[in-house]
């Protein structure tokens, strides 16, 4: 029996966490992956801290011998984790910002000079984010929030996270958006209003923006999962900020090409996310058994972008115990 304890420390400050998990027997010669989040408090002092991450493995069912993790990318096979903890995001090799919606509105209290585009007019890297100034025409208008913004694709996007630059306005104090509601559908909301129906229910997300500085950076936020959808809808502030922003791009942090991001259940369909890349096509594959034999396609695609891609399976047998899916990356490149 094998028990996993993960400990993350900051260096400067006297915080850490342990989490612990149990992962019964483990065969001679194979591996496990266990992948978690953690989310850094802002009292760590950014920009000269470092994240150290280490897991230990106790055999014997916790009694036993211990073995520290190492980190594969360095030489010392029991060192730690180490990942700086820094305000200057920088360039991310999987790190992707989605194209432009192909349409949006604002609510129509978003008045004074509001143009919607403009929160997605300067065509931003991901290396710009939590680094650049000054992106994009302003946006807000007059009186207090929240506003409601709808963004239209012409097809499905997968995000886990945005990049949101504030408005620099006369009101230090007004001119912030403290936080953002999002939620995303496949089917037409309506033009964005106060009163959309949509807003009655609970968010798919919800972001704290960060408020304290007064510079237009453009501030990168994970969002903690994959959200997917044709349309975005996004709730800006509340109470008496009048919000206002110049840039509002959606992210997407996916894994090599043909790894699972995520799949979720529901009584109706089942939804897998995959990475993919441009100028392939690919089989997307069920099956009820592992194995060569018991596989059948139920689709095949063309991304035709870098990114990822939503799949909802609403042809999945039920009741069901377990399904298996698998992309297949086709050879035969699409020019």
């Amino acid at each position: 029996m094998l028990t996993l304890f993960l400990t993350l420390a900051a260096t400067g400050v006297s915080y850490a966490q342990t989490v612990s998990a149990i992962l019964g027997d483990l065969p001679s010669g194979k591996t496990v992956k266990v992948i978690y989040k953690t989310t850094v408090e802002a009292t760590v002092p950014l920009g000269d801290s470092t994240i150290s991450n280490q897991g230990v493995v106790l055999t014997g069912a916790g009694t036993g011998t211990e073995h520290l993790s190492g980190d594969p990318a360095e030489i010392d096979p029991e060192g730690p984790t180490l990942t700086p903890a820094s305000n200057t995001y920088g360039p991310k090799e999987n790190l992707f910002i989605l194209e432009d919606p192909v349409a949006s509105t604002s609510s129509s209290n978003a008045v004074g000079g509001y143009v919607p585009e403009n929160l997605y007019d300067e065509n931003p890297k991901p290396a710009d984010l939590d680094n650049s100034f000054s992106y994009g025409a302003q946006w807000g208008g007059i009186g207090a929030g929240p506003h409601v913004v709808v963004y239209q694709f012409n097809e499905r996007i997968v995000f886990d996270g945005l990049g949101y630059a504030q408005r620099l306005g006369g009101i230090a104090t007004a001119d912030k958006v403290p936080s953002v509601e999002i939620w995303v559908t496949d089917t037409n909301p309506g033009a964005a209003s106060l009163t959309l129906d949509i807003l009655s229910s609970p968010p798919s997300n919800q972001s704290d923006f960060i408020t304290t500085d007064f510079t237009p950076i453009l501030r990168y936020y994970l969002l903690g999962k994959y959200l997917n959808g044709y349309y975005v809808v996004f709730r800006l502030a509340t109470g008496t900020f009048n919000p206002g922003g110049a840039e509002l791009v959606l992210t997407v942090d996916t894994p090599d090409p043909l790894e699972p991001m995520a799949i979720r259940d529901s009584p109706t369909q089942v939804t897998v996310i995959w990475a993919t890349e441009p100028a392939i096509t690919y089989d997307s594959q069920r099956s009820t058994l592992l194995g060569d034999a018991n596989w059948t396609t139920i689709e095949t695609f063309y991304p035709g972008r870098t990114g990822a891609r939503a799949y909802l399976d609403s042809g999945a047998p039920s009741p069901r115990q377990r399904l298996f899916y698998r992309f297949i990356k086709n050879f035969d490149t699409v020019t």
